[in-house]
């Protein structure tokens, strides 16, 4: 397995282990997870709450001649939960809250896992790479499903291989 899909499958488990601190639908974790996207009309409501990680674009910054150059993959979190109708006394908003503070809180740097306070999936990134969310990447949305009683949150990852990491 190439290096960019081993950094991938690290962060998929990473986020397969999220726990919710408040249920979403009597759910303190996923029921579906995967690494090939569906729109949540192709996920039933049963199988909700549901995580989809992708990548869809990658970014690489050259630092100058003779530097190594700064490969950033730009993933997306899916996050899916169907909220009822407007009786069920669910509220989306605070679905989306509890799901986005699981994955947050699994991004956080712990013992052993952690380099200048950086999350690097279990020394995997080394001391230069990290994985972080990146909630200015303007991919950042949520969805509270008021309208249509499906809350969704998209969240952005930022990963930042090591240097000198064959791209």
């Amino acid at each position: 397995m190439n290096f960019r899909s081993q950094v991938k499958s690290a962060l998929f488990t990473l986020l397969q282990g999220v726990t919710f601190p408040d249920s979403v639908n009597g759910f303190t974790t996923w029921q579906t997870t995967s690494q090939r996207w569906k729109i949540w009309t192709q996920v039933d409501p049963s199988n909700q709450p549901a995580m989809f990680l992708t990548q869809h674009r990658e970014e690489q910054v050259r630092r100058g001649v003779g530097q190594f150059i700064r490969v950033y993959l730009i993933c997306q979190v899916w996050c899916y939960a169907p909220t009822g109708d407007a009786g069920s006394g669910n509220i989306g908003d605070q679905m989306l809250d509890s799901m986005e503070t699981g994955i947050e809180a699994a991004l956080k740097p712990g013992p052993g896992n952690y380099y200048r306070d950086e999350q690097t999936l279990g020394g995997l990134l080394g001391a230069t790479g990290w994985v972080r969310v990146d909630k200015t990447d303007n991919m950042f949305l949520r969805d509270p499903g008021d309208m249509d009683s499906q809350a969704l949150l998209l969240l952005p990852i930022r990963i930042l291989l090591p240097e000198g990491v064959p791209t």
